[in-house]
């Protein structure tokens, strides 16, 4: 395969000149792998360390309990990537399973490798400090939401991070939601009601349209 055309759409390489992408497209080990769907790609099980970018389709990172419960960290869809903490960090296990949600396609770059390319290419390494900071911002809200005292309040604060993400309209699944915030469905469902008796939100079977969000800001202040 071509890495030089993958390699600029990934945000290590992103803004590089050609001649440095070819260079790097021919120096650092990695491949391509195809997974099908409910294939898991790396997880605290695994031996290697990768860093992992989505061609195709579309994976979540999970945490897998030992009572068999699953939480929802993520959804990775094409670009996106996985394992670049771990590349950086002296833990050997894995903190995450990754799991193919559709049938994807993989870049996986050896981890050594990778370190090698941002030792060799300074701009690289800038880009990943980039990343990395916007990453720990994510972190943060994160922390915030399951902090929250209620399910009303994690709620409220997810919907809000949502909102300055895509808009008011927020996608909606209530599999997802519910996992993203470790809730059970039906408490999320009351207090969605709430939130709708409450003239902060509108909800459809898909959708939940954000009509008040100082109010849902109040919630968890």
């Amino acid at each position: 395969m071509e890495y030089t055309k993958i390699l600029p759409k990934l945000f290590p390489f992103e803004n590089l000149d050609h001649e440095t992408v070819m260079s790097i497209g021919v120096d650092m080990r990695c491949r391509v792998a195809d997974f099908d769907r409910g294939s898991v790609i790396i997880s605290p099980d695994s031996d290697d360390r990768i860093l992992g970018f989505v061609l195709k389709g579309e994976c979540t990172a999970e945490i897998r309990h030992s009572g068999g419960e699953i939480t929802t960290l993520n959804t990775l869809l094409p670009y996106d990537c996985f394992g670049i903490l771990s590349v950086f960090s002296s833990d050997e296990e894995f903190p995450t399973t990754v799991v193919a949600a559709k049938k994807s396609k993989i870049l996986i770059i050896d981890a050594d490798s990778f370190t090698e390319t941002v030792k060799k290419y300074p701009s690289v390494g800038i880009n990943v400090i980039g990343f990395l900071s916007k990453k720990i911002c994510f972190l943060n809200r994160r922390i915030a939401t399951f902090s929250g005292r209620s399910v009303e309040e994690k709620l409220s604060h997810a919907l809000l991070r949502r909102y300055s993400d895509t808009g008011s309209t927020v996608p909606f699944s209530g599999t997802k939601m519910a996992s993203m915030l470790g809730v059970g469905r039906a408490s999320l469902y009351r207090s969605l009601e709430l939130l709708e008796k409450e003239g902060l939100i509108t909800k459809t079977q898909k959708t939940i349209e954000i009509i008040d969000p100082e109010g849902l800001e109040r919630k968890f202040k």
